[in-house]
């Protein structure tokens, strides 16, 4: 709903903030899916709803008391950026952890279900509170909805993956030298493994019913 916000004011100024955000968002994207792998998805899911809501809070109560530059929203969207980089891998590895068996189908389909809601329904919404009471009660609102989610997110119960107890033994320099190790190994065993250098054509011959029994 905060994005929803800046959409409904300045057209310009919506455009220049949105595109600040894209960057962060996008360099570190790939690093939050370790991040959400290696803390859990809920941990990180916590933390980015925590600093997201308060700096939604801080920047509702910054409005209040002055009347900033633009310079203020574009320092929020590059929080924002960096945090939604990290939120986006934690919240799409929790379904898996929250389904009871057999419906983790439903639970993403719901899931989905409510992206697509929140994507209609959040510029309006965003809209009408600015239009209500301001920039300043759009965010506050916007950072009570934040805080909102963490007592839900404490609420659920995780449900460890079943690799998730080894996975949490090591580490990822450790990982990476098992996998490394494996790979060097790999071809000896196929090797070892292969019927041609072992006692088979040995064993065909002496079972080849053209030459009799097989000696004792």
């Amino acid at each position: 709903m905060s994005w929803a916000v800046v959409r409904s004011g300045s057209p310009g100024a919506a455009g220049a903030v949105m595109a600040v955000s894209a960057l962060p968002r996008a360099l570190p994207l790939l690093g939050g899916g370790v991040v959400a792998d290696r803390f859990g998805p809920r941990r990180v899911v916590l933390a980015a709803d925590t600093v997201r809501c308060l700096s939604t809070l801080a920047l509702a109560a910054l409005l209040f008391a002055a009347t900033p530059g633009l310079w203020l929203l574009t320092a929020v969207a590059v929080v924002f950026g960096i945090v939604d980089a990290l939120f986006m891998p934690a919240v799409g590895a929790l379904p898996p952890r929250i389904a009871p068996p057999g419906q983790l189908a439903r639970i993403q389909g719901l899931r989905g279900l409510a992206h697509r809601a929140a994507l209609v329904l959040g510029a309006p919404l965003g809209g009408l509170a600015v239009a209500a009471g301001g920039s300043v009660a759009a965010f506050g609102l916007a950072g009570l909805l934040f805080a909102l989610s963490l007592p839900l997110l404490l609420a659920l119960r995780i449900h460890p993956l079943p690799t998730a107890a080894a996975r949490a033994k090591g580490t990822a320099p450790r990982d990476l030298a098992d996998a490394d190790t494996a790979l060097d190994t790999a071809p000896r065993d196929l090797v070892d493994a292969d019927p041609a250098k072992g006692a088979a054509p040995r064993d065909l011959a002496d079972a080849d019913p053209a030459k009799g029994t097989p000696p004792a």
